[in-house]
């Protein structure tokens, strides 16, 4: 019997495929959270790191008080 007249091959194998693209779906969409997530954390350290040099460059050295209780 040809696969075109066998309705339960077919509708395995449409079964499979579906399960295989489920599958490469959910891999893409965690790989993409995972990238979303790495993006936000260097948003982040970037703007820390940002206003760190902006806080150290109101620094001066030659101030009486000690550059440790000038960043408080």
């Amino acid at each position: 019997m040809s696969l075109a007249f066998d309705k339960s091959a077919v509708v395995k194998e449409y079964k499979d495929e579906i399960e295989t693209l489920q599958h490469e779906k959910d891999a893409i969409a965690k790989k993409l959270g995972e990238t979303i997530v790495e993006k936000d954390f260097a948003v982040e350290k970037l703007v820390i790191l940002a206003s760190f040099k902006e806080r150290k460059s109101l620094l001066d050295s030659k101030h009486k008080l000690s550059q440790n209780k000038q960043c408080k």
